[in-house]
């Protein structure tokens, strides 16, 4: 994700136009949205080596964190929604839809009770791409994300990679910003004009 602060910025800032009140995110919109995501320019292999470090890493330490997990799913859910626009707008009406948890399509994925195979088959499937965006779908059912906090949370998960990347924070920071509460009076411009504010 070698993006330029300036252009980083920039895509995020364009984020501020979406309206997640409405019924459907027009296309454009989706498209923004899709593009902010795709400013990883990593290729697939480094992507996927990238992915196999961290999972590694994940199932190698005695205390890992709930973020590194959430991380994990967050990236296999980026690199769904840019595979393709259908994948995309997919992904995007199923994290809408309001539905209980389905826990024979995804067993629960916990640090506590990681199921490692069901947690490895997500991430390493890539035979059936559509059913990984819907057992996707059901780890944000699992974790009772509305639509809103669902976006914000993509959106944090694609700045910690940036960081990551090109101004590496310490594992705290991260944490503590990938938590910051997300209350109903929370806005997407609001967030926007938070996460800008930390490369000012």
């Amino acid at each position: 994700m070698n993006i330029s602060i300036e252009e980083f910025k920039d895509k995020l800032i364009g984020l501020k136009t979406i309206d997640l009140n409405q019924q459907h995110l027009e296309h454009a919109k989706m498209m923004l949205l899709i593009d902010f995501i795709n400013l990883d320019s990593r290729t697939k292999y480094d992507k996927t080596m990238w992915l196999v470090k961290d999972v590694y890493n994940l199932l190698s330490n005695p205390e890992p964190e709930e973020l590194d997990l959430t991380l994990l799913i967050f990236n296999k859910i980026s690199d769904l929604m840019v595979t393709d626009q259908i994948l995309g707008a997919t992904m995007i009406g199923l994290a809408r839809t309001e539905a209980e948890p389905n826990y024979q399509m995804l067993p629960k994925i916990t640090l506590d009770k990681i199921k490692y195979q069901k947690l490895l088959d997500l991430l390493f499937t890539f035979s059936n791409e559509t059913l990984n965006t819907v057992k996707c779908c059901e780890f944000i059912r699992q974790r009772k994300w509305d639509f809103k906090t669902f976006i914000i949370l993509l959106i944090r998960s694609r700045v910690i990679l940036w960081l990551k990347l090109n101004e590496p924070k310490s594992v705290k920071w991260y944490i503590v910003f990938f938590n910051k509460s997300i209350d109903k009076d929370h806005t997407l411009e609001a967030e926007i004009d938070n996460i800008v504010s930390i490369f000012s």
